[in-house]
């Protein structure tokens, strides 16, 4: 009796080894899109920002994106290609 207990499964139960590749996509999804609205809020803040300072908004909106774009894209292209680059088995 005791065997025929652990033997035994419940219905609709199926054993299948963990597969890490399913939620892969959803991950790369939410990764992306994070990136993105965090991009987007980091740029109209310091637009939001040139703008109420004194003197030409032009220039110091040109001024920080040249100090805070790159860091920006560099961290994004990263991740995209961290989470998007081809998988190669050995």
């Amino acid at each position: 009796m005791q065997d025929d207990l652990f033997q035994r499964q419940p219905p609709g139960f199926t054993p299948n080894a963990y597969d890490p590749t399913k939620g892969r996509d959803k991950v790369r999804a939410i990764v992306i899109v994070t990136l993105l609205l965090a991009m987007l809020v980091v740029i109209a803040i310091y637009l939001a920002a040139a703008w109420k300072l004194a003197g030409d908004p032009f220039k110091q909106t040109k001024d920080a994106f040249n100090v805070v774009l790159p860091v920006i894209s560099t961290a994004f292209g990263s991740a995209l290609g961290f989470y998007f680059g081809k998988e190669t088995n050995k």
